[in-house]
């Protein structure tokens, strides 16, 4: 920078260039290189610049140097960086995991679902016995796992009643915290084809969060999971306050009825 304005006055001039430092220019440039490192030169020194700048003309000096710094997150953030005080990320953390827990067996023993969802927004993690291995023979098994999404949050819990092994658990930190929380949702009940759990991703969506719901369940936006077969439709939710799981069911056809879902 100094450079470029000492050629441009010698040009003109024809004399010895003398430039002053302007420490918010030059801590603007410093502050932008450091942006940009993390998250682009390019933008890291166009916010620097122009953050130095505006901070030394308003402010003098000591201003510059500030409005240089300021610059530079801003100009890093634009090249694709991350400011620091964005906020909490809300990320899935598994606080235990166990298959059986109706029949007695140790708690916490999988930890396969710790190493599948942790660190998600959303995750849809399947019980199967052959991983698992058999804690309880002859017992039906559940499978239960509680988890948070902020460190020190509330707690969150999914199931599943007995016979556990093959079926869906599904966890999210996309909702705000109390209210419905979709545990399943099942559109084509009573039909072999349909894959348990099809609707989740569309009833989370809606309802979760929320102290009711009333969602209405449709073909167009669900898909035909089963083609020629009257479908039904399952729901099963929890509430913060109690921990319970609830279920509603719709017999076929299911489209165009209203699943009502509430926490008391």
């Amino acid at each position: 920078m100094r450079g470029a304005l000492c050629g441009a006055l010698f040009f003109f001039a024809g004399c010895n260039c003398y430039v002053p430092v302007i420490e918010g220019i030059d801590a603007g440039t410093d502050g932008g290189a450091a942006g940009g490192s993390a998250g682009g030169m390019a933008g890291g020194i166009a916010g620097g610049l122009a953050g130095g700048t505006a901070g030394g003309s308003a402010g003098g000096m000591s201003g510059g140097a500030a409005g240089g710094t300021a610059g530079g997150t801003a100009g890093g953030t634009a090249g694709g960086g991350t400011l620091p005080d964005a906020g909490i990320t809300r990320a899935i953390e598994i606080v235990s995991a166990t298959y059986g827990q109706n029949c007695g067996v140790m708690t916490s023993n999988d930890t396969r679902i710790v190493t599948r969802c942790t660190g998600q927004a959303t995750c849809e993690y399947r019980v199967d016995i052959g991983f698992l291995g058999d804690p309880a023979p002859g017992c039906m098994k559940n499978y239960v796992v509680t988890y948070r999404c902020e460190p020190g949050g509330e707690l969150r819990t999914a199931t599943q009643p007995q016979e556990a092994t093959g079926k869906l658990v599904f966890l999210e930190c996309e909702s705000p915290p109390g209210g419905i929380r979709t545990e399943g949702a099942t559109y084509g009940v009573g039909c072999a084809m349909a894959v348990f759990g099809n609707a989740w991703w569309s009833v989370a969506g809606a309802c979760n969060g929320r102290l009711t719901c009333a969602y209405g369940v449709d073909l167009m936006v669900l898909g035909d999971p089963a083609f020629a077969c009257a479908k039904g439709f399952s729901v099963s939710w929890s509430c913060s306050d109690d921990g319970g799981v609830r279920v509603l069911s719709i017999p076929p056809e299911a489209h165009g009825q209203t699943a009502s879902l509430a926490c008391p």
